[in-house]
């Protein structure tokens, strides 16, 4: 993962933490935004990095690079599901 990448979602995460601890009208959506988007980047940490690690040193057989590839690809799909949700939230609870 990129090291822009990875100070993005942390500059993200602190936003939404910033926003549970300081806006009271709209604490709920931000709690549940901040859930949204820590699930997302708890999988890309967790999960989908060392994954792309070991699909990007193409020590495995062709088989397991594909089985590698398709779930890094659900990965991406859950995240941006995850990520677009909680764009969404923030913008309709505005």
């Amino acid at each position: 993962m990129s090291r822009l990448i990875a100070a993005v979602m942390l500059v993200t995460l602190g936003a939404l933490i910033g926003e549970v601890a300081f806006d009271t009208s709209t604490r709920w959506a931000a709690i549940v935004s901040l859930g949204l988007v820590a699930l997302a980047v708890g999988l890309a940490a967790a999960r989908t990095v060392r994954s792309a690690v070991r699909l990007g040193a193409q020590t495995d057989t062709r088989e397991s690079q594909s089985v590698l590839a398709r779930s890094i690809y659900r990965d991406h799909v859950l995240c941006f599901v995850l990520i677009a949700a909680a764009v969404i939230l923030q913008i309709t609870v505005l």
